[in-house]
């Protein structure tokens, strides 16, 4: 059995934080877009910096399971 079928099997996965950091960053953006009038600039600042918040939690992770194997 493989290591992901391993996680599946006992209900494990892996998190997504790109996602987690999408969802989340277009949520604070939409209310940010709406409290200035500017709901277009509120989203796309949502996303950029929920993508970029995103991504440096996924590497961290990343970094931190190589490290954890060594």
């Amino acid at each position: 059995m493989g290591e992901d079928e391993e996680k599946e099997v006992s209900g494990q996965t892996d998190k997504n934080y790109i996602s987690l950091g999408v969802s989340l960053g277009l949520c604070f953006g939409v209310a940010l877009g709406s409290i200035f009038h500017n709901l277009a600039m509120g989203i796309s600042l949502g996303l950029c910096i929920g993508v970029a918040v995103g991504m440096s939690m996924d590497k961290k992770k990343n970094d931190r399971d190589e490290e954890s194997k060594k």
